[in-house]
This record gives structure tokens, sequence and C-alpha cells, in this order.
């Protein structure tokens, strides 16, 4: 399962992003890493057909560039940055949605559907909270629910809108570690929006460096040695730091 983007452009009248290309492999996890305004967030959304976009994607080898939005969550799941509930809904209810895509207008949620949610919660370890109001929960935890009910829709490919923002940091590394071992366990491929570059360095493994609606280089992450990570962190942030630990992480320090 692979996922390929070729000169795909997303935006609005006023402002589009560049023309991207770009593939992730089966198992492989894609940071897309970039200051505020860059169009990070722009692109996934074209890449869900939820705005206008240009060009070619493809999954597996479909080509689904032409495709609705509806085909596209098929086959691709979206964790977006922020969510839109504004009424009391259940933990449950919340997770179900995932299912929405394949099925049919006024279709009720079958039982497996039920347990295969229940089963999404305690992937993330939320399963006490199933009957809870979704709006009574902290940030971090319906930012797990979130990533629970991507995870059901048992798509090819996950994209997510930084899955770790409003979690604290021992929270932040138990879902990152979670999303790498569902990616590689169920043959999935994932682009996930970070700001963190020292969380990239950890859990992905490419990271493509986005500035102004482009890419503007890459690393490779098990490749890279420190002095060519440093330089071409540099492209997004300046004069920096990058430091191994004897155990192989790396600390980003700015200068």
């Amino acid at each position: 399962m692979s996922l390929k983007l070729e000169k795909f452009s997303a935006g609005y009248r006023s402002w589009q992003t560049q023309k991207v290309s770009l593939e992730i492999p089966t198992h492989g996890l894609t940071a897309l890493l970039g200051p505020n305004g860059s169009g990070k967030t722009t692109l996934l959304n074209g890449m869900m057909g939820l705005i206008g976009h240009k060009g070619s994607i493809t999954v597996n080898g479909m080509q689904l560039g032409a495709a609705g939005s509806k085909v596209l969550s098929q086959h691709l799941s979206y964790l977006p940055q922020r969510y839109q509930f504004t009424y009391p809904i259940s933990v449950e209810e919340v997770i179900l949605m995932g299912f929405n895509p394949e099925m049919r207008l006024f279709e009720r949620y079958s039982r497996k559907q039920r347990e295969l949610a229940g089963a999404g919660l305690r992937q993330i370890g939320l399963e006490s909270v199933i009957n809870d109001d979704f709006l009574h929960l902290s940030e971090g935890q319906r930012q797990r629910v979130m990533l629970a009910r991507s995870l059901v829709q048992n798509t090819s490919v996950l994209l997510l809108d930084e899955p770790d923002s409003a979690m604290d940091f021992s929270v932040r590394h138990e879902v990152m570690t979670l999303l790498r071992m569902i990616i590689q366990r169920d043959l999935r491929c994932g682009l996930v929006v970070l700001h963190d570059p020292s969380l990239a360095l950890k859990y992905c493994d490419r990271i493509e460096l986005f500035k102004n609606g482009s890419i503007i280089g890459n690393i490779m992450t098990a490749v890279d040695d420190s002095d060519t990570i440093r330089q071409k962190l540099s492209l997004l942030y300046g004069n920096i730091g990058v430091y191994q630990t004897p155990d192989g992480h790396y600390i980003i320090d700015a200068i």
C-alpha cells in the first residue's frame, strides 16, 4: 500500500500550494514539517477533496486525482487539526462516524462496527470513556478519540494534522508510538503534520520540509547524519544545533 502525489496543488483563488510530488511506501511514516502558514493543512484538505485541487494522487496504484471527497475518504482517513463538535455527543458516536464513508444513506451502525469502535478505544487506552460526552473530555483525550476514529476507517493511508497537539509530553510519545506500530502492523502508510522536529526525527522514516506552499528538501532519518540534518533543518529554522544522544535520538536547540 502506498501514496503518491505528482504535481499536486491545493488551495483557493487567492493562494495555492505549489506543485507537490512525494511518495510514501507501505510501512512508511512521513512527516510534513514547516512553519505556521506554510500550507500544510491546505495540502491535506486538498488531498481529501475538501477544497479545490489539481494534479495526481495515487493510492495503491489507483488514480484518485479526479475523485470526490466521498471516494477519497474510502481510501484515505483524515485526522484534522480541529473538530467542529458543539453539541453533546458520546465518544462511541464520534468513533462510529469513522464508518460513514462506507455506509448507505440512513443505514444504521452494526454490532460489528460498535465492537470495532470499542477495540479502537482500547488501542489508545480510553475504553473507559466510551459512553462519556466527547465535549467533557480533556483536549488530549479528544485528540486521541479522533485518532481512534481515523483508525477504524481501516484505510490504506492515514493523514494526520498535528495529532500531538494539546497532548502532554508522555501522551504525545505514546500516540506517536501507537501510530507507527499500526502503520507497520497493518501495512498502511502515513503522512503526519508536525511542528516538533525532534518528534519527527524519532518516529518518522522521512521528513518533507515544507515552506511557502512548497517542498524545499527532505530528510531520510535512518540515513542522514547529524550535520546533514542540521543543514537541512536550517532551511526552516535558521541557525540551530542538532545533537545525537548515545541511544541515537536527536536533540534540536536554537542558537
